[in-house]
């Protein structure tokens, strides 16, 4: 695990690169290491955690032409040592990353689609002048990159390509958008429009010319349902994928929150750790459990059935208004999604330097709100329609189900119960969107792109999971689980996100997903003798802070200090007078409210922090 930077070009130089390398000290504390030739300059900061002796980086193959740095980690590099690069010679004998350059030696740009691991990965082919950029098949490694005057500058966070001196940043308004109707940007963008990112499963050659190239070394859309797909399988490859991430030199902890998820993780991680397993879980107060003291129950009766040395972290309003600026700038563009993970990783990294979690199953196997309604939708049984806990009529359902993409009919269910942002934006913002090409829905749909509607399915549930894991997934679960925890210097390791496991859960129909009896039926099936069924059929809401109590009192006077008018003018991008209203307004807790004013508020401090420098 490290921060990378580089650049190719004739602006690339190892001052820069270096430069970029040191904004991400925090990703890799351990050690920073430099390269460079008169065409590529390389630098990466190291958290060492496989061969930590001999595991330090660049990387190459046998004659040094392919030179390689890489941030994450590479599971089955055992397997491709022994099996298909056997006759290549390795100067470790298990650093992980060192298969790399020698993979593209044998597969050339079809090289990553061999991997098993979480990884972004820039590699110079000095031979044939040419800078390869990859990430992993789902994004978990994040990597961002800008052409200035046909030079390439890239790094694993926004805040390095920010420290290249003569790099002028330009907002993209469309991107403020879709945060403040989803909470994140939506990639390849970000909030700037001359910082792209490199795309899950997709590879990136940039020449000398200055000529770029952009493929998907892998694509699961021809996978069908098979009726012989089954639990077991499922079970068998889970053991697999924890058994391979249970790999490091240094301790391995888990994240357990006393759901499914994590538990299961923290069950199979009991059985292949070296030593007993650390884990951990948020609890809080007393005053605003609501609800949580059922999760800090069942993480103590998993921590107790696998004998891990449990560790509970009280997590507190206080805690979240002292640190919030630090936690804004973990991010460098505006984010309002789950925020906990920065809180919890600060203790989990005082003493380990690596975590399992539970994180990319909901997407797999389904579990949202969207995810309950689309399986209701694909039901005609009224009687069992309480079962999937919405809240709304079959006639409202029925309505919804007659637009035919997914990401128009959630569009449509926003603004059907007041979630839409529009009414708050000023006529400068909404001016900055008629610029960008459109209204502010419009412009949502036009950063879906092809998303909405890729999956050829008629089940409006795989149609759902298709847009959540595609997008929902790589633009806001995985970016908090990598931001927030690396801003600790801690490695989070997601086993369900292995590509033997999201293939074999396409094959799955829908009724082995959301069934009439419960979400992630097939999963719950897999474990059903080794966990309570009590802690497999609950209700579950994960890692998510109660802010909706906590905004309407101790930390009321905090957001009406952050949103009043006379600071929000400062960008003029939203009305202050109506979001101070709204704020001043907010005495019940109402989830749909508070996640509004979460969003004004962290781009209010966001834009404070970095954007109006």
């Amino acid at each position: 695990m490290c921060g990378i930077a580089g650049g190719f070009g004739p602006l690339a130089s190892s001052s820069v690169v270096e430069r970029m390398s040191k904004s991400l000290s925090h990703r890799g504390p351990d050690e920073m290491v430099s390269w460079n030739d008169k065409d590529c300059a390389l630098s990466m900061t190291r958290l060492a955690i496989v061969d930590l002796e001999t595991g330090s980086q660049p990387l190459f193959n046998e004659d040094k032409t392919i030179i390689c740095i890489f941030n994450g980690e590479i599971f089955n590099h055992a397997e491709l040592r022994n099996n298909k690069l056997a006759s290549h010679k390795f100067i470790t004998d298990h650093a992980d990353g060192e298969v790399i350059p020698h993979l593209y030696e044998e597969e050339n740009l079809l090289f990553p689609n061999e991997l098993d691991g979480m990884f972004a990965i820039a590699m110079w082919d000095s031979a044939e002048k040419k800078l390869i950029l990859c990430r992993d098949h789902f994004g978990i490694k994040p990597l961002y990159y800008t052409i200035i005057e046909r030079t390439i500058f890239f790094a694993s966070e926004i805040k390095a390509i920010l420290e290249i001196p003569f790099f002028k940043p330009k907002f993209d308004y469309s991107q403020f958008n879709n945060y403040f109707i989803l909470g994140h940007t939506i990639a390849p963008g970000t909030a700037y429009a001359n910082i792209k990112q490199i795309m899950p499963a997709q590879i990136l050659a940039f020449d000398a010319s200055g000529g770029i190239s952009k493929s998907n070394y892998w694509n699961p859309e021809a996978i069908l349902v098979n009726e012989f797909s089954d639990h077991t399988m499922l079970k068998e490859r889970l053991i697999q994928s924890v058994n391979r991430r249970m790999e490091a030199d240094v301790e391995i902890g888990c994240f357990l929150s006393g759901g499914l998820d994590s538990s299961i993780v923290a069950l199979l991680a009991s059985d292949f750790g070296k030593k007993k397993i650390r884990t951990y879980s948020l609890i809080y107060p007393t005053s605003t459990r609501m609800g949580k003291s059922e999760d800090e129950y069942w993480a103590r009766i998993v921590a107790e059935k696998i004998n891990s040395t449990h560790t509970e972290v009280l997590m507190t309003p206080e805690k979240i208004m002292s640190e919030f600026t630090q936690l804004v700038n973990a991010f460098d563009e505006p984010f309002a999604g789950v925020t906990s993970t920065y809180f919890l990783s600060q203790s989990v990294a005082a003493e380990v330097k690596v975590a399992l979690t539970g994180d990319g199953s909901d997407e797999m196997f389904g579990s949202y709100f969207f995810h309950r309604l689309a399986a209701a939708m694909d039901s005609n049984e009224d009687e069992k329609l309480n079962r999937y806990r919405l809240g709304l009529s079959r006639s409202e359902i029925t309505e919804l189900s007659k637009f035919k993409e997914e990401a128009v009919r959630r569009l449509n269910f926003a603004r059907q119960h007041g979630l839409l942002p529009e009414p708050y934006y000023s006529a400068q913002m909404i001016n900055e969107l008629n610029r960008a090409g459109g209204n502010s829905e419009a412009l949502l749909l036009q950063s879906y792109g092809s998303l909405s509607n890729i999956r050829q399915t008629n089940s409006k549930l795989k149609q759902s999971l298709w847009l959540d894991f595609h997008e929902l997934l790589p633009n806001e679960i995985l970016p908090f689980v990598d931001r927030l925890a690396m801003a600790h210097s801690l490695e989070l390791r997601p086993p369900f996100l292995s590509r033997d496991i999201y293939e074999l859960s396409l094959t799955f129909s829908p009724e082995k997903l959301i069934s009439s009896q419960a979400e992630k039926e097939i999963l719950k099936k897999a474990f059903i003798n080794d966990l309570p069924k009590e802690l497999l059929y609950r209700e579950k809401e994960g890692f998510v802070l109660p802010l909706a109590q906590w905004l309407t009192k101790e930390m009321r006077p905090w957001l009406l200090d952050i949103l009043n008018e006379k600071r929000i003018t400062q960008h003029g991008l939203l009305n202050g007078s109506e979001i101070e209203k709204l704020a001043r307004g907010y005495l019940i807790p109402d989830h749909k409210k508070a996640k509004l004013l979460w969003k004004f508020a962290f781009f209010q401090i966001w834009w404070e922090s970095n954007a109006r420098k």
